[in-house]
């Protein structure tokens, strides 16, 4: 059963929100409640842009940082316009690759897939990693996504306060020096559009009560009786 819902969810947020964690349990709530729920993750590799991220690397624009166990990767694209308008084509042609092989094949009707990694997150990638932070508002987001052009889908943007997910397990950000630029354009961008913003500082059922909300899903009170979120 799906409902009313998309057939498609995208959970969009910069790294350390807790994506991954909210996508599980908003699946496993909607399950409870009768709904058939896939999950995807669309993470993937860079077909196109390897070469370029070679060449990158030989420039010293692609390169590493470690901070005792952590690693920390940065494009510093910016400081060549040439390569960072390369690397947004070759990009937003992988982001399409990964949409039609690893999204499209696993939308089937009365089911909902759960995204927690897609298109929108790639978009986010490239305007820090070039710093072309316009990019989101111009032609180029829809050929980001132009995989999911005809597809019906809801984009809920998980937003956390910078300082939370700096103490979050994930050593890594607090050495990543883009990442309070990342926050502010996922802000920025959730605003633009109109996603629905869901805020993950307080506690985890909150935040799941959020999205159910956003969907227009009933919660199911200790008595039994369905009210709305």
């Amino acid at each position: 059963m799906r409902g009313s819902l998309p057939p498609l969810v995208f959970i969009t947020g910069p790294d350390g929100v807790g994506k991954t964690t909210l996508a599980d349990l908003l699946a496993n709530e909607l399950r409870e409640r009768g709904f058939v729920v896939n999950r995807g993750w669309a993470r993937y590799h860079n077909y196109l842009s390897k070469p370029l991220l070679l060449l990158a690397r030989i420039m010293r624009l692609n390169y590493r940082e470690t901070h005792g166990a952590s690693v920390v990767g940065y494009h510093d694209f910016h400081r060549c316009a040439p390569l960072a308008w390369c690397f947004v084509v070759l990009q937003s042609i992988d982001a399409n690759i990964a949409a039609l092989s690893k999204i499209i094949p696993y939308i089937h009707p009365n089911e909902v897939l759960i995204c927690d990694r897609g298109p929108y997150d790639t978009v986010f990638d490239v305007m820090v990693d070039t710093g072309f932070h316009q990019l989101g508002m111009s032609f180029w987001n829809k050929l980001f996504t132009w995989a999911l052009r005809s597809r019906d889908h809801m984009v809920l943007a998980v937003e956390r306060d910078l300082e939370a997910a700096l103490a979050s397990p994930k050593e890594e950000l607090r050495f990543d020096r883009k990442l309070p630029i990342k926050y502010e354009l996922y802000r920025k961008y959730a605003r633009k559009f109109s996603w629905p913003r869901i805020q993950n500082d307080g506690n985890l059922e909150d935040s799941v009560s959020q999205m159910l909300c956003a969907l227009g899903v009933h919660r199911v009170s200790p008595t039994g009786d369905n009210h709305d979120s």
